[in-house]
């Protein structure tokens, strides 16, 4: 066995256009490419909270600079390649291989665990002062009512609030510069492990059609960017909105598995869609506080807002609509037939 079947496996078939299984093929490759494009708006959010942008500012600090331009250049690569260069010399038509995708998985991983790592690496340096400034750290707060009594029998409700982390370093809260490099290791774990177990049977007979790595690898880590989006308009963050955001954002990526399942079953456009749209409403209601709380920033500031806060703003949320975008391709194309092995063993179950 060579090296090649070591790391990519053994299965060298090539599926193409019109075969049944290559929409779900296509949509795992698609997810790949947004897993680059998505990095994007994450090296933003690394250099915003750990570095000064001025060039020219004698604090501007050429290590941060240095993670976040390799980190922009090999995303920027990987979505041009993906975009304009994959494919384009196959006068036979587009072709997909499990060997392919398990090498894209690797390159992915290899490429965000680096970065992870380096990014770790810079905010854990004591001589980089990442954690000495003031927004370093999100406040957690809880609150509460306080029932107190005011006569026999009567009492009045007043709201009370705690701080559960923020404000000193004997209670941090949250480290916002570790969100993006937790995020892109969390990724790139995903990918590395991806890249080794990735196999047919494992996508279309266990996870029946949909990469279930995958969807948890989106369930743990994107609620972590979306936090980092909140503490930019906000210093004091509930406890219960956080916990809100991860269950809300791992409720969205099961809802997107449930439509895939849905799809590859068979099953009809009612178990298919109406997953998908809850999804997608539930993804649309998460922005409508962001959205609330970026116009009041500029309506309020008596200085002009920085382009580059509207830049930042537009390309997360389109970051972020890349998936939903591919999942909505992959179901509205030819849905598989059902294998006849798959048909006969649903007929059997139906008798004791």
């Amino acid at each position: 066995m060579g090296c090649s079947d070591t790391l990519f496996g053994p299965d060298k078939r090539t599926f193409e256009k019109g075969n049944e299984r290559f929409a779900v093929l296509k949509a795992e490759l698609g997810f790949i490419f947004a897993s680059f494009a998505s990095k994007v708006p994450l090296l933003a959010l690394f250099w915003y909270s750990t570095a000064n942008t001025d060039l020219g500012a004698p604090e501007f600090d050429g290590g941060a600079g240095a993670i976040v331009g390799v980190g922009f250049g090999l995303s920027t690569i990987g979505v041009i390649y993906f975009t304009c260069l994959r494919g384009r010399n196959k006068p036979e038509g587009e072709t997909i291989s499990f060997r392919e995708l398990r090498m894209y998985h690797l390159v992915a991983g290899i490429v965000q665990t680096l970065l992870a790592i380096a990014m770790f690496g810079y905010i854990g340096n004591p001589d980089n002062k990442v954690f000495d400034g003031e927004r370093s750290y999100g406040n957690v707060i809880n609150t509460f009512s306080v029932w107190t009594e005011t006569a026999p029998d009567t009492f009045s409700i007043t709201a009370g609030s705690e701080d559960l982390g923020g404000g000193d370093l004997a209670s941090p809260g949250v480290a916002l510069p570790a969100l993006p490099p937790a995020f892109g290791m969390i990724s790139g774990i995903q990918h590395l492990i991806s890249s080794q177990i990735l196999k047919s049977e494992l996508l279309f007979t266990t996870f029946k059609g949909a990469w279930f790595p995958r969807i948890i690898d989106y369930a743990l880590s994107t609620p972590l960017i979306f936090l980092t989006n909140m503490y930019f308009f906000d210093t004091d963050i509930t406890l219960f909105s956080i916990v809100l955001v991860f269950a809300a954002f791992g409720l969205l990526m099961f809802c997107g598995y449930a439509s895939e399942v849905a799809w590859y079953a068979s099953l009809g456009d009612f178990p298919v869609y109406a997953p998908f749209v809850a999804g997608s409403i539930y993804f649309l209601l998460t922005w409508i506080p962001l959205g609330f709380q970026l116009e009041a920033s500029v309506r309020v500031s008596t200085a002009d807002t920085p382009w580059f806060v509207y830049a930042f703003t537009a390309w997360v949320f389109a970051s972020f609509c890349f998936f939903p975008v591919i999942t909505l391709k992959k179901v509205t194309a030819r849905a598989p037939k059902p294998k006849q092995e798959e048909f006969e063993l649903s007929l059997l179950s139906k008798y004791p």
